[in-house]
Formats: structure tokens, C-alpha cells, sequence
């Protein structure tokens, strides 16, 4: 049920493309099936740290593979996948990471 929820102020060519491919690095990621991930991704007007230079925001929603020592190898790898597709430096986001737990999905 992995979801992705990426907003960033850089203009993606292809956001289908770019969706397919993030939808297989969070697969690999997160240790899920592809065929459970869900990828939103928005472009849009952003400031971080007090300016208009690409940056971006992630929220990932999934459930029971979440704790500290995980949410820090998922943010190395995805640092990494949005520093080389985007061309975001890994100061200029934040990534969140929620696990809402079985009796909150449907």
C-alpha cells in the first residue's frame, strides 16, 4: 500500500515517465510490490530555505516497514534518486514518513 507523494518546484519533461520509474525505485526501496505503490507527484511553485532553487517535498505513507534505522536508509536512497532526476541537493527537502497503522486503512 506504499504511497509517494512528491511535490517539487522542478519541471519534469515527462511526469509519466518520471512516475513509472519512481514507482520502481520505491518498490525496490521499500521492499513492497509494485503493484502496491501509489506515486503522486506535483510540480509547483516552492521556496526552501529562502529561495525559489529546486527543492522538493515527500511524504511516504506505508504500512509496518517503517522505524528509525529504516526511514534513514529509505532517505539516503531517495535523497540520492531525487539529487540525480531532479537535481536537488539533499539539504533542499524534507522527506516524511507516516505508518498509519492497519485500523486506519481501508
Amino acid at each position: 500500500m506504499p504511497t509517494l507523494d512528491l511535490k517539487t518546484n522542478v519541471s519534469l519533461p515527462d511526469v509519466n515517465k518520471y512516475m513509472l520509474e519512481l514507482s520502481k525505485t520505491a518498490a525496490e526501496t521499500l521492499g513492497k510490490p509494485e503493484k502496491y505503490i501509489n506515486i503522486t507527484v506535483s510540480t509547483q511553485p516552492m521556496t526552501f530555505q529562502g529561495t525559489l532553487d529546486p527543492a522538493f517535498q515527500c511524504t511516504i505513507i506505508s504500512l509496518g516497514n517503517l522505524d528509525s534505522n529504516s526511514c534513514a536508509r529509505y532517505s539516503k536512497t531517495f535523497f540520492e534518486y531525487f539529487e540525480r532526476t531532479l537535481g536537488v541537493k539533499d539539504d533542499r527537502g524534507y522527506i516524511t514518513f507516516v505508518d498509519p497503522g492497519r485500523s486506519n486503512l481501508g
